[in-house]
């Protein structure tokens, strides 16, 4: 209970810093809200009132404490660009990038398992050095290099999946994962690359301690060894890479997002910016760096799970 409580204490604090930060920076950003506005032409009276009506002049930390408090509620202020609740475009665009992020974690950690037991379980044959070549060049090629490829053979050249046409789950299940079957391959390739360096080499360890020796010794097939005795203790290093890779997917999918033309907030978050849309900015950011923080927690409790120990701490 003490480590719970201290981990959701850290939560607190880091979650704190995160949003003020964010908060903060807004203030710094050049440009004037004014002109996205009503146009460059805005007279200087526009502008204060411009300034009036958002309360752009009030104290850093009153602005914050306004902003923290509406986004409890779900609020998240007005976009300056068609003035439209960013409450109501996070909630459309936010599904589409935690679908590309979980498939992309599901596909990546499947991989590293598949690969990394195998290989574990026949260490230096064909398929072993085969997968650490293979994660080699998973790891060595950029995610946008990767999507253009794949976007140009799959989809360009055999016309087996769309290159631009997102499909919403709820109206076609089937074209819901065409549309991300290429995005979500060129973001899982290099955390599939490094969890599967990782986990071979953990598993590598685990397999040659005394434990496993005497459930061998006992007669136990090499399947429940391998899953039962050797994948578990593991996945320490794994689980850790996979709360960080969360939420740097959740980073790298600003790219994939605009090369495939998903309507995620990703997407969302570049055209702020092109825009000059602060408010979306920091709505978009603040809401990443929370996941971020969240997921990283998340992880820190999930070490209970695989190890009761760490919870008597």
């Amino acid at each position: 209970m003490k480590y719970l409580l201290r981990r959701l204490g850290y939560l607190l604090v880091v979650l704190f810093a995160v949003t003020f930060l964010v908060s903060v920076m807004m203030d710094f950003i050049p440009g004037e809200p004014a002109y996205v506005i009503i146009g460059e032409n805005a007279t200087p009276a526009q502008i204060a009132q411009v300034h009036k009506e958002l309360r752009l002049d009030d104290p850093v930390v009153t602005k914050y404490v306004r902003w923290v408090g509406n986004a409890l509620h779900g609020d998240f202020g007005r976009s300056f660009r068609g003035n439209q609740p960013i409450s109501k475009q996070l909630k459309q665009r936010l599904p589409v990038t935690l679908e590309l992020v979980i498939l992309s974690q599901v596909v990546a950690l499947g991989f590293a398992f598949i690969m990394a037991s195998y290989g574990s379980y026949k260490p230096k044959g064909v398929v072993d050095g085969g997968a650490t070549f293979l994660s080699f060049g998973m790891i060595s090629t950029p995610q946008f290099v990767l999507a253009l490829v794949l976007m140009y053979i799959f989809g360009v050249k055999l016309h087996w999946f769309p290159v631009s046409n997102f499909t919403h789950i709820t109206k076609s299940l089937s074209g819901n994962l065409k549309s991300v079957a290429l995005p979500v391959l060129a973001i899982s390739a290099d955390p599939a690359g490094v969890y599967q360096r990782v986990l071979r080499s953990d598993m590598g360890r685990t397999l040659r301690e005394d434990y496993i020796t005497m459930a061998q010794a006992k007669g136990l097939s090499p399947g429940r060894i391998l899953v039962r005795h050797g994948l578990r203790p593991s996945l320490f290093s794994t689980t850790t890479l996979a709360g960080i890779t969360t939420a740097r997917l959740i980073g790298g999918s600003v790219i994939i997002e605009t090369i495939f033309s998903l309507p995620g907030i990703g997407q969302m978050l570049i055209q702020a910016i092109n825009g000059h849309d602060y408010i979306a900015v920091q709505a978009v950011v603040g809401v990443v760096a929370v996941g971020y923080v969240v997921i990283n927690t998340l992880v820190d409790l999930l070490y209970g799970v695989l190890d009761p120990r760490v919870l008597a701490k």
